[in-house]
């Protein structure tokens, strides 16, 4: 490979993170246009579905009140541990299921089905066994995010050509050195696209037991303001999370788009 091609790298990089950016920004505009078009058009009953800005002036209402950031950060905190927890557990099972051919076929089908097994149905079980406060939710978001997580992981760790094991062994190259220099930057896009995605699923996870049983959060928000009807707030406050989860989502994106040079052609 020659060094012209080696020094675009970086600024291929940039350029993809600026495409990656501009793209999503443009997005975002587009449906907030849409909506509030539709909306304002009678297209769609702006009682139910609100519209952009209707929205932001109740935001604002909200924040005047402190009935927005208690919430927001309650939520943040606890998609933070969780996503801290499936990290770890969900990193480390998917190199040590993948680094072996049988243990990989063993287990990818079972995780694979419990992935899509409806998780929601175990959480008065963690209830039971965590209690209605901070735990459970973490717990219950971990969950949610370990699968997709461990999944890639372990298709990444499969993705190492035999060749380049093979080179390794040749030169008497011990496990833990295989380790560093091989399997991890081989397997890093896989993990971080694994990671991007359970982010999303844990956010979601996280929504979905503080609408159970919560008295702070988004997702409690969220369903309050469903059974009293008031509907600028109940967008409010999805609004709120899906920025959340965007945000995330995003600044893990830019990272797989750095790392994408890794990936195994």
């Amino acid at each position: 490979m020659s060094t012209t091609e080696v020094a675009r790298r970086p600024q291929r990089a940039r350029s993809g993170s600026w495409s990656f950016g501009l793209q999503l920004g443009a997005a975002v505009v587009g449906i907030f246009a849409l909506w509030e078009l539709v909306t304002r058009t009678g297209i769609l009953d702006i009682r139910l579905f609100s519209s952009p800005l209707l929205v932001w002036q109740t935001a604002l209402e909200l924040n005047e009140k402190g009935r927005i950031w208690p919430h927001v950060w309650t939520t943040t905190q606890e998609l933070g541990v969780a996503f801290v927890i499936f990290t770890i557990v969900g990193g480390l099972g998917g190199v040590i299921l993948g680094l072996r051919r049988d243990t990989f076929e063993v287990f990818y089908g079972p995780i694979a089905t419990f992935f899509a097994f409806p998780k929601v149905t175990l959480y008065p079980l963690i209830i039971v066994a965590l209690g209605l406060g901070f735990t459970s939710k973490v717990a219950f978001g971990a969950l949610f995010g370990f699968f997709p997580l461990i999944m890639n992981t372990m298709v990444g760790v499969r993705a190492v050509r035999q060749l380049h094991v093979e080179l390794f062994d040749s030169i008497g190259a011990s496990f833990w050195f295989q380790l560093r220099r091989l399997f991890i930057p081989a397997t890093l896009p896989y993990f971080i696209t694994g990671l991007r995605v359970g982010f999303v699923y844990a956010g979601i996870g996280i929504l979905l037991a503080e609408m159970f049983a919560a008295v702070k959060g988004l997702g409690n928000r969220i369903i309050a303001a469903g059974y009293q009807s008031t509907l600028h707030e109940l967008w409010v406050y999805v609004g709120a999370s899906a920025l959340l989860l965007m945000i995330g989502a995003g600044a893990l994106r830019l990272i797989e788009i750095r790392l994408g040079r890794w990936r195994v052609s």
